[in-house]
């Protein structure tokens, strides 16, 4: 909701943008695969940093993080011994219609993300809101509460530690 409200002051109080962009996203998801390799960029980093700590802090599953534009360096070793499921945040540029085709044949599962205009506000709006709803389908498939995270014992003794590291 705080992003929908600073989305609304960019857009000068034209709020039809976020009305028409809140819509359930329907995600088909291979469930028995835990491990999720997030490919990213700059222009996608808050919908990133939202599926990473989703994943974590829900036990949906292990998120990797990938910059897309680092993969070929040495991040690919990983689909080599693994079949992974992807999710690919998608800008539609050149690059991101060839790795998109080369990630299918390496990967269990390619999730795409999509962008929908040309303004990085925008669609790294739209694509948080895509991301919540991944999360959504995942959480329902798995029979996950997102709002009800199960902390390690080990943070109640390590939370409020105010020694030095």
């Amino acid at each position: 909701m705080p992003i929908s409200i600073l989305l609304d002051y960019y857009l000068d109080g034209d709020n039809n943008f976020i009305i028409n962009n809140i819509e359930e996203t329907i995600f088909d998801i291979d469930h028995r695969i835990s491990v999720y390799e997030i490919f990213t960029g700059n222009d996608t980093i808050t919908a990133t940093k939202y599926l990473k700590s989703t994943f974590l802090e829900a036990g949906l599953g292990i998120p990797i993080v990938h910059d897309k534009y680092d993969y070929c360096h040495g991040r690919s070793t990983i689909s080599t011994k693994y079949k992974n499921n992807v999710i690919y945040f998608n800008r539609n540029t050149e690059f991101d219609k060839i790795i998109l085709d080369e990630l299918k044949q390496y990967y269990n599962q390619v999730i795409v993300i999509d962008s929908i205009s040309n303004d990085i506000i925008i669609d790294d709006y739209q694509m948080l809101v895509q991301s919540m709803y991944l999360t959504k389908r995942l959480a329902e498939i798995k029979n996950i509460d997102l709002s009800d995270v199960k902390y390690s014992p080990l943070v109640k003794k390590i939370y409020r530690y105010k020694g030095q590291i």
